[in-house]
């Protein structure tokens, strides 16, 4: 559950900084406001952080598994097909208590989330809305097929349907989800997008490693963001070798922030490339 929240916070924080440092890069005369690459990397990293939080809701649907075992919907009793005492367990991860009721239709193995002001694992906050996840268990793999309707999670709004397929491999994990989502990031910018990621990570261990692609319109205008190689444990700096690219319709603008293992990463925009600190310790 943990690793979907620190893609977010690291996301954020890291375009942020990078942003911020490059206030002297400004569009050339005639270049549309749309063009500049301050705002090109703003709405990289709101988006980001709204198509993340689904994730984050996600996989806090999925149960921890010692090494080994198969993974699970942790809302529900799957061998029995009811909601049972796993259920109280998927409730009791939000706060306050009774914020979220949860129902269950074992013949069409579905269940019903709805949260009414909850506060969530890894940061995930202020959520209110429906989620009905429709579910099947082979193996060592859950799929999970969801439909977010007037979610509110950390301020943005968001409308979304899912596909996501979570398996298991002795002590590994890998999700794969592809979504399409719509509606207003925690700054108020509409967004219509779709997104296509694969996220890694080992049972007892707080790493992680994301690829992937996420493109649509924000504020009307088209936007693509492409997570790379990128990997890292929670308390320690991204990996070397990871790569986060911003750009708008074919590439006319484009701003990338790449990782070498330091606590420092490099942005390279129109104007040129410079390091920034990350919020990590090397």
């Amino acid at each position: 559950m943990f690793v979907s929240r620190l893609i977010a916070v690291l996301l954020t924080s890291s375009l942020a900084v990078g942003t911020a440092a490059c206030k002297k890069d400004t569009p050339d005369p005639g270049v549309e406001v749309a063009d500049d690459p301050r705002l090109l990397a703003e709405d990289g990293t709101d988006s980001a952080a709204a198509e993340t939080d689904t994730e984050v809701l996600t996989s806090s649907l999925v149960s921890a598994t010692a090494a080994g075992g198969s993974v699970s919907l942790s809302s529900t009793d799957l061998s029995g097909g009811t909601l049972g005492a796993a259920g109280a367990g998927a409730k009791a991860i939000y706060r306050p208590k009774g914020c979220l009721t949860v129902t269950a239709d074992a013949p069409a193995k579905t269940v019903t989330y709805v949260f009414a002001g909850c506060l969530g694992p890894n940061g995930l906050g202020r959520l209110t809305g429906t989620l009905v996840a429709t579910y099947a268990v082979a193996d060592e793999k859950l799929t999970l097929d969801i439909v977010g309707t007037d979610l509110t999670l950390n301020r943005s709004t968001v409308d979304w349907t899912s596909h996501a397929e979570i398996t298991a491999s002795g002590a590994d994990r890998q999700m794969l989800w592809k979504a399409t989502l719509s509606g207003t990031t925690a700054r108020g910018k509409e967004f219509a997008r779709t997104n296509a990621k694969t996220v890694t990570w080992r049972y007892g261990e707080k790493c992680f490693g994301v690829s992937g692609v996420s493109e649509g319109n924000v504020r009307g205008r088209y936007l693509r963001t492409e997570i790379a190689n990128f990997k890292r444990c929670q308390g320690t700096c991204p990996e070397a070798g990871g790569r986060i690219t911003i750009a708008n319709k074919n590439d006319k603008v484009k701003v990338e922030i790449l990782f070498d293992g330091t606590s420092a990463a490099t942005y390279t925009g129109p104007r040129g490339s410079i390091r920034f600190d990350l919020a990590c310790q090397g």
